[in-house]
């Protein structure tokens, strides 16, 4: 049975993405791991916020969304500087998140934006059209 991950990549393969960018956490863990077997490149920086400006750099460049993976908190937090850009820019981007309770990864995300606030999810309120 082919997994949510492991479909997310056949997807990303079939729209001829070449390179990923971000930072694992969460559930996203299970993409990095279904990349490893793609042709598709990785590139996972220091941080999110890197992540986020790469990715918009790559859809600025090439005119193709520049995909932006990890999880939920701190894309949303630390990678938004990326993601405002890519908004005000009208630059394509493709944000690939999550907010998971997940045992050893178990971060509280839905209530926490980097800091420990709550907030952080509503992100995409003010940043999307």
């Amino acid at each position: 049975m082919t997994t949510t991950a492991e479909r997310l990549v056949a997807d990303l393969e079939a729209l001829a993405v070449e390179t990923v960018f971000g930072y694992p956490g969460g559930r996203v863990i299970e993409v990095f791991e279904a990349l490893a077997d793609s042709p598709i490149d990785v590139v996972r920086p220091r941080d999110e916020r890197q992540a986020s400006v790469m990715a918009e750099a790559a859809g600025r460049l090439t005119g193709r969304p520049g995909v932006l993976l990890g999880q939920g908190p701190w894309i949303g937090s630390l990678g938004a500087i990326g993601q405002m850009e890519a908004r005000l820019g009208s630059t394509p981007m493709v944000v690939v998140t999550e907010a998971s309770e997940r045992g050893e990864y178990a971060t509280l995300a839905p209530y926490q934006a980097a800091r420990g606030d709550y907030g952080g999810l509503d992100l995409p309120r003010f940043s999307t059209a």
